[in-house]
């Protein structure tokens, strides 16, 4: 802290290459943290999806009958099962897309209990309400809606009896997200399965899917292969997997961009590695006989080297932190899931850790050199 001023001031002696430079390295920090801290996020809420079961048909979109439930429920180690219904639902235009669907309220809540809040009486006004609908925060805000309101949605997918498609609901509901919601489910729109089975003129008493909650995720895959054997052979054979297997076989173009990502970003330091040995290079040339005149009053080879990679740690921690908090803005915006977690702490310690390396490996030769300078033929070069 002694030499700061001195430092400092010495990395601002052409700003704007120093600029350009700190600029260079903010945009690879940038790209690092949200890359990397995209794929570290979702990785830690995959790894914790695990409770919970999805049971859907083996083959493709096939339907599964109502009465699968109970037996799923019969399972040793399910604790609670509810069941969903895609609706294909718009509001006004098909371009307003809804994500609507049919389910039982109160066991989807149950079993979904540690990621949504929604105040008991709600639930009680789904149950006394047949074309009530508990929604989502921030689905309401998008679209002005608030307790009490009628809407009509659009379905894609459910003709009714009597020829059209349209649903009128009254929002009964609307429920917080109190965890990151990977699914999608913490921007849904509920309603009662019973309005669309009564409702729709094909496909009755089949629902898409169940959910499962499970006591024992260690015990996850001995229940998932009761609940398959349950329904070998049958004219509806099921599918079971974890949550998190499900979303990770969702997600597997993602996991297929890992290598790339990783890529970019070593390209991306490996350049900058060029870019700040310059600067550094270019820092140290010019200031040959600054240095000599150090070297007079007393400072030592070692303290000339000290100096140098001081000036390339500044330069790089101060640029790293720009982009770093840029990434943080990034996160803040791109939703729930991320909103939520931030930038890990791992990812800030890292950051940190690659900013001081890169700063040690392009101004290692530049400090070198200055404190090689021989006195006598520095001062030589001052005009």
């Amino acid at each position: 802290m002694k030499y700061f001023q001195l430092v400092w001031a010495q990395l601002w002696r052409r700003p704007k290459r120093t600029w350009f430079a700190i600029i260079s390295v903010a945009v690879a920090f940038l790209l690092f943290a949200v890359l990397i801290g995209f794929n570290v996020v979702l990785n830690s809420a995959l790894s914790n999806l695990n409770d919970r079961l999805f049971v859907s048909s083996k083959y493709a979109q096939e339907q599964l009958p109502l009465g699968y439930e109970g037996r799923i429920a019969e399972t040793p180690g399910v604790v609670e099962v509810s069941h969903m219904t895609f609706f294909g639902g718009y509001f006004q235009d098909r371009r307003n897309a809804v994500p609507v669907y049919a389910t039982d309220v109160k066991s989807m809540f149950g079993v979904y209990h540690s990621l949504f809040k929604v105040p008991a009486d709600q639930l009680d006004a789904m149950r006394t309400h047949r074309s009530g609908a508990i929604v989502a925060r921030s689905l309401a805000n998008r679209f002005g809606w608030k307790l009490g309101d009628s809407v009509t949605l659009g379905s894609s997918i459910w003709t009714k009896k009597d020829g059209t498609s349209s649903y009128p609901f009254q929002i009964v509901g609307i429920f917080e997200s109190t965890d990151g919601a990977t699914q999608g489910l913490a921007g849904a729109f509920f309603m009662n399965y019973e309005y669309l089975n009564e409702s729709r003129a094909f496909l009755p008493d089949t629902v898409q899917f169940f959910i499962a909650e499970i006591a024992d995720p260690k015990a996850a895959q001995g229940i998932i292969d009761t609940i398959d054997a349950r329904f070998a052979n049958s004219p509806a054979e099921t599918r079971t997997m974890t949550e998190q297997a499900l979303l990770q076989s969702q997600m597997t173009t993602i996991a297929d961009l890992n290598l790339l990502v990783n890529a970019i970003v070593g390209a991306a330091f490996f350049s900058l590695l060029f870019v700040t040995a310059s600067t550094m290079s270019q820092s140290v040339r010019e200031r040959r006989p600054e240095f000599a005149v150090l070297k007079t009053v007393g400072f030592t080879r070692a303290g000339v080297v000290a100096l140098v990679i001081a000036e390339a740690v500044l330069l790089c921690l101060f640029a790293a932190c720009i982009g770093l908090l840029v990434a943080r803005g990034v996160f803040a915006v791109a939703g729930d899931l991320f909103a939520r977690a931030g930038i890990p702490w791992v990812l800030w310690l890292a950051s940190f850790g690659i900013a001081l390396a890169m700063a040690l490996v392009s101004g290692g030769m530049p400090a070198w050199k200055a404190g090689r300078l021989s006195i006598i033929e520095s001062l030589a070069l001052r005009r």
